[in-house]
């Protein structure tokens, strides 16, 4: 019973790889320049379980239906499992790693030593190899048992969301307000946020830093264009989409990949043209369109707007040309592109 008991823990990598094809994950560890998407981390993942369970020198030492063999299927769920833990905490996930390797190396040097005190034998060095590996099963278990289990069920699987904090703003901006007021040109007003995107300052910044920039740039573009703001944040949003409004939720997100190695003029027309994006919801929601004035030729483009939103083009149905040749579109990108012209200006 006990042996069919340790067999059956093969499930539990099976289950696992199963998990993956029904919700799939995304991989993102910023310090390593690891931006992986849906196909690839799910891909990879699945590699990576498969050759550990069919192809590891470990597999003979250890699947012999005893305990080491319930270890043995645990750690090709680890492995995956220490990446997305990595995503959330990376300096822990560095100094686990070097605490296994060093551990790998003290039991290592403690059954050399021990096995050179005995007259070699291909039977005692069997035994020595299997107490390695079995050791090492042990050993890889224990050290990620808590990592692992953080990663599975507390941050679900996931890769984190990056939005602005409030002490990084008030770090960054803490002399905003007492500039505030003091010219009437609101870019002027601003200049500590426009400082933010010279090419130096910028590349110093974190995901943390320059995502709560981008929610300052976000506030100063809805208070020019009078509209309430919204809420940004940083995530990986895929193939080509380099950032994203949704109506629905009235929120806004920046591929994080993107914001990480993209030049800092292509970030700010990004996040211009999702704001407009936002303005244009919010006058097509705001007008009574039972008033006839609406239907005059002033309104000629907040109709197109209407219409547009109601028989919008993803690039993924409809293709690229489809999809920039929108009227939504075309206007945000042409503001998106002047207004980032604007900022650079005033931008040394």
């Amino acid at each position: 019973m006990r042996i069919i008991l340790c067999k059956t823990s093969i499930l539990v990598p099976l289950t696992v790889i199963y998990l993956l094809f029904l919700n799939p994950i995304t991989l993102v560890i910023t310090e390593l320049g690891i931006y992986w998407g849906y196909g690839t981390t799910t891909y990879l993942f699945i590699l990576l379980i498969v050759v550990w369970l069919c192809c590891s020198p470990f597999r003979k030492s250890c699947c012999n239906g005893r305990w080491t063999e319930v270890l043995f299927n645990l750690i090709s769920v680890e492995f995956p499992a220490m990446f997305l833990f990595a995503q959330w905490h990376f300096a822990v996930f560095v100094i686990l790693f070097l605490v296994l390797v060093f551990a790998e190396i003290g039991l290592f040097l403690l059954l050399r030593k021990d096995e050179e005190n005995c007259r070699y034998t291909r039977k005692r060095r069997r035994m020595y190899q299997n107490a390695f590996r079995r050791g090492s099963v042990l050993i890889t278990a224990v050290i990620c048992a808590v990592p692992c289990f953080l990663a599975l069920f507390v941050y679900d699987m996931r890769s984190p969301s990056y939005q602005a904090e409030e002490e990084i703003r008030d770090r960054l901006f803490a002399n905003a307000q007492d500039a505030a007021g003091e010219v009437s040109d609101p870019y002027l007003e601003n200049r500590d946020l426009l400082l933010c995107f010279t090419d130096d300052r910028w590349e110093s910044y974190d995901i943390d830093e320059r995502i709560t920039i981008m929610q300052e740039l976000v506030d100063f573009e809805s208070e020019r264009l009078g509209i309430p703001s919204i809420p940004v944040a940083a995530e990986l949003l895929g193939n080509y989409i380099l950032g994203q409004y949704s109506n629905e939720t009235n929120e806004m997100w920046i591929d994080i990949e993107y914001l990480s190695d993209a030049p800092v003029e292509e970030c700010i027309r990004t996040i211009c043209h999702e704001v407009y994006h936002s303005f244009q919801y919010y006058l097509v929601n705001s007008m009574d369109w039972e008033n006839e004035a609406l239907q005059s030729v002033y309104f000629t483009e907040l109709r197109s707007w209407k219409a547009n939103q109601e028989n919008y083009q993803s690039v993924e149905v409809s293709g690229y040309e489809a999809y920039a040749e929108q009227a939504l579109e075309v206007t945000a990108r042409s503001y998106a592109n002047q207004e980032a012209e604007r900022i650079l200006s005033y931008i040394p």
